[in-house]
């Protein structure tokens, strides 16, 4: 299976990556980023290794959520043979809003 990232998903990458850079230096988030970025190749050899979001249960496509670090998840659904992220999202955010990351 092949991994994409949606823009949304991308863009919320690129800010957390700016943001670690700004505050805790180029080394650290590099290594975020690659902490972050392993986990494609996790998700292509076992694209049910999340578990399903159940914060977007009521959603017509089902989503799932993975780990990827204690602060970010990323919630993506699966399509034939394709994996979309759809969101990287900070778990110490409302979970609530979390369904404002997907639309």
């Amino acid at each position: 299976m092949r991994v994409v990232w949606n823009k949304k998903a991308e863009y919320h990458l690129n800010v957390i990556i700016n943001y670690s850079i700004e505050t805790f230096g180029e080394r650290v988030a590099k290594r975020l980023y690659r902490r972050i970025k392993e986990n494609d190749a996790r998700l292509a050899a076992n694209p049910n290794l999340g578990k399903r979001e159940l914060l977007l249960e009521d959603m017509p496509i089902v989503y799932r959520s993975l780990v990827v670090h204690k602060h970010y998840k990323l919630i993506y659904h699966i399509e034939a043979e394709t994996i979309y992220v759809a969101a990287l999202f900070d778990t110490r955010r409302d979970p609530a809003s979390l369904g404002d990351h997907i639309k």
